[in-house]
């Protein structure tokens, strides 16, 4: 299987670089598995034909029409991988989910889509729609990859590691 992740220069230079650590992950479990897996820049996705899926991160390369009708022409399955799929609106405590709003948009267009904020996602009948081609990918690493850490679990058991923006709407990740 071939598998292509678009990026652009703007997500390879957040500062929070979770992103590229998931897009260099997911090269490397590729290798030896039967799945060929090239991260290509958004800007040479339509010279792209030769791929079976392309993996979509925070909609990079399924914004434009003519990216989604060169994928279909040549029969590329769009996976999707979103992991805020809500629109935070001013400062209050709700949430503000339009029905036919960009990522709901994208979800339409997607055959298969990725969502850590699936559960909260699913609240709102914008996204509730395509249940059935959304999957819960939460936000979480397998402990095989702290094996090999330097200090031992009895000494990071109560450590607290917190990523993304502290901003007002995440009550929880200030309080910490």
């Amino acid at each position: 299987m071939r598998m292509v992740i678009p990026y652009t220069d703007r997500l390879l230079n957040l500062p929070n670089q979770n992103f590229r650590t998931m897009m260099e992950a997911i090269v490397a479990i590729g290798v030896g598995r039967g799945l060929d897996v090239r991260c290509i820049a958004e800007s040479d996705l339509m010279s792209e034909d030769n791929a079976d899926i392309v993996l979509s991160i925070r909609t990079i390369g399924i914004q434009s029409e003519a990216h989604i009708q060169h994928y279909k022409r040549n029969g590329i399955r769009i996976v999707m991988w979103h992991d805020d799929i809500l629109k935070h609106w001013a400062r209050t405590p709700l949430v503000y989910v339009p029905r036919n709003g960009p990522i709901a948009h994208f979800l339409e267009r997607a055959d298969l889509a990725f969502l850590p904020c699936f559960h909260q996602g699913m609240k709102f009948s914008a996204y509730r729609r395509f249940q059935h081609k959304c999957v819960w990918m939460p936000w979480s690493v397998p402990d095989v990859y702290f094996d090999t850490a330097r200090r031992p679990w009895s000494e990071r058991k109560d450590a607290v590691l917190l990523s993304g923006k502290i901003s007002w709407q995440y009550r929880l990740r200030r309080r910490i």
